[in-house]
């Protein structure tokens, strides 16, 4: 995102929550355009836009979204980046472990069994 595109968002803002920004100096204002610059940095101004739009029509109190709130719903609305890759190694490690010693609580889930019968079952 460029300089423009967050003056273009902040502009929205202001123009949704004119209290809100009222009795802004220009310094603070200066301020609040390089902090959602360097926050917003790397994302799709589109997206950005379509994010403060979103956060001014669910807005139920009348406040302005803090930036933080404009990264989240764009990403929430993108594609989540929360990732379980840390899970993968743990995953894999139990699945090899299943190869060879399958799981007693799963083959009770399975079956319908108590822990007891299911291994008695595999056991025997």
């Amino acid at each position: 995102m460029e300089r423009a595109d967050v003056l273009g968002l902040l502009v929205r803002l202001k123009q949704a929550y004119p209290q809100a920004y009222a009795k802004m100096t220009r310094a603070e204002a200066e301020e609040l355009v390089s902090l959602w610059s360097d926050m917003l940095g790397s994302e799709d101004p589109a997206e950005a836009m379509d994010a403060v739009n979103a956060l001014i029509a669910e807005d139920a109190k009348g406040f302005p979204p803090k930036v933080g709130q404009v990264l989240a719903k764009i990403r929430g609305a993108v594609s989540p980046r929360v990732s379980v890759a840390w899970m993968k190694p743990y995953i894999e490690r139990i699945a090899e472990q299943e190869e060879f010693m399958p799981s007693v609580s799963r083959y009770a889930r399975e079956h319908g069994l108590t822990w007891e019968a299911a291994a008695a079952e595999m056991g025997g």
